[in-house]
């Protein structure tokens, strides 16, 4: 387990459920956490799930909210509907703000038969 009595608030549940966002504590300091969920599209990334994971990231840089990310992204999902550059701008996007932020972050990056316990 990676937080303090293995607790963990999740926000945004219902949305872009391949992509999961919230809060933690580890030694007592709230971190900000987002981990690809293998249980839905198989954790690859969407348009919805890059925008839920972009805004949560920027609401953690606004607070200077540290930053942990699990990562196992298999690949990107087009819906659809959606045009192929639109989802490339959307990933884009959501990388390039990791090069920006103003505070503490760590990537942890795992394979699908590793169980994560948040």
């Amino acid at each position: 387990e990676v937080a303090d009595n293995g607790q963990f608030l999740e926000v945004q549940a219902d949305y872009a459920k391949n992509i999961v966002v919230g809060f933690m504590r580890i030694n007592g300091s709230s971190i900000g956490v987002v981990a690809n969920n293998p249980k839905y599209l198989a954790g690859s990334l969407d348009v919805n799930s890059s925008d839920k994971a972009a805004r949560f990231v920027r609401f953690c840089d606004s607070f200077n909210i540290p930053l942990v990310t699990f990562t196992d992204v298999p690949g990107y999902m087009p819906g659809k509907n959606k045009n192929i550059m639109e989802l490339f701008v959307m990933e884009l996007n959501y990388y390039m703000l990791f090069q920006k932020l103003q505070f503490l972050k760590l990537m942890l990056f795992y394979e699908k038969h590793t169980v994560v316990r948040i």
